[in-house]
């Protein structure tokens, strides 16, 4: 049965999803979980389709992939005849530009904070965690506030800490909006 294009509202063509296991010593991916692999279908106005397998086969991987949660490996998704890219709004292409100066920006003063922090027990658990929540910011913050001194650290370093922290929980916040 030949489907007429314009009743077709989701179009996914060879679509791929990898996941990187092993990287070399450059950081280069070595080693890849394939996910999802060459994945075709039509879905047409009206219709339901149902994707079955085992647990663990990629039945999630899919369906996020195609809602743009995961990028792709490969492949494209289309909707009512367009890609994703094709539908953008501009304000969205230019927030996710601003987002990767803002996740610099966030990396920079986490290292930041990380230095005003060394050797400072009473706030070492924030600098144990490669993802500090946005609450562990809120709540040093709050600490470093209602202190008037900050064990082991100058009048200086606690200004600084108080700056960076405030800039860290607005890029969070930021940052998770985007997310």
């Amino acid at each position: 049965m030949k489907m007429n294009n314009s009743k077709i509202i989701l179009e996914v063509k060879n679509l791929k999803k990898y996941f990187p296991l092993q990287k070399d010593i450059f950081g280069r991916p070595q080693a890849y979980l394939r996910a999802v692999d060459n994945v075709s279908f039509k879905l047409e106005k009206g219709k339901t389709i149902g994707v079955v397998g085992e647990s663990g086969c990629g039945k999630t991987t899919l369906g996020r992939t195609i809602l743009q949660l995961y990028d792709t490996t490969g492949g494209k998704s289309i909707y009512y005849g367009h890609t994703i890219e094709e539908v953008k709004p501009k304000y969205y292409v230019k927030g996710v530009d601003n987002m990767l100066s803002y996740q610099k920006r966030y990396l920079s003063l986490k290292e930041k904070l990380s230095n005003l922090l060394k050797g400072n027990d009473k706030y070492s658990y924030i600098l144990d965690d490669e993802k500090v929540s946005l609450n562990d910011y809120t709540l040093l913050s709050e600490k470093i506030s209602s202190e008037s001194k900050v064990q082991g650290l100058s009048k200086e370093e606690v200004s600084s800490l108080k700056n960076i922290v405030k800039c860290l929980n607005s890029i969070s916040s930021i940052l998770l909006e985007a997310s």
